[in-house]
């Protein structure tokens, strides 16, 4: 009889745990639906931010060549519109252009550029100040440099 008392306080123990268990993975789904959920709104804003911005944004290769280019930089730097990835960031920007070397600087030593009112001489457009920070990243052991060219200088 107390085996059989000790089994039936074991099975009942062994429910509760898994009642208390399972509401718990319940909690867990709802946190991580909700986490999915924001996350999503954040890249929503993020790619709002990034196409509609006034600031000129670009992202550069360690090898010097575009990964991307948002559409007011296409039209501070005078690209076409179709895709410029992978062409180099030199076959829009003068040889002599201070954000050119900027980038070639950072990628080559790593370091960041903060807040410079840099000169942007366009291949295919006209002359502008802009104010210039550049982050240095590492992505899979290799260097990328993130440009923002933020209203500032003319």
């Amino acid at each position: 009889m107390t085996g059989l008392l000790a089994l039936s306080v074991l099975s009942v123990c062994c429910l509760l745990a898994a009642w208390h268990y399972r509401k718990k993975a319940r909690l867990l789904d709802s946190a991580v639906e909700s986490l999915r959920f924001f996350a999503g709104r954040a890249r929503d804003m993020q790619d709002l931010w990034y196409e509609e911005t006034g600031d000129q944004f670009i992202l550069v290769g360690a090898d010097g060549s575009i990964h991307s280019m948002n559409p007011a930089a296409r039209r501070l730097v005078g690209a076409p519109v179709e895709p410029v990835a992978g062409r180099p960031l030199s076959a829009f920007l003068k040889g002599d252009c201070e954000v050119l070397r900027a980038v070639e600087s950072a990628l080559a030593d790593g370091k960041a550029v903060k807040r410079r009112v840099s000169r942007v001489r366009p291949v295919r457009s006209a002359e502008a100040s802009r104010e210039m920070t550049i982050r240095v990243v590492e992505v899979g052991g290799r260097r990328e440099a993130w440009v923002l060219l933020g209203m500032g200088g003319d």
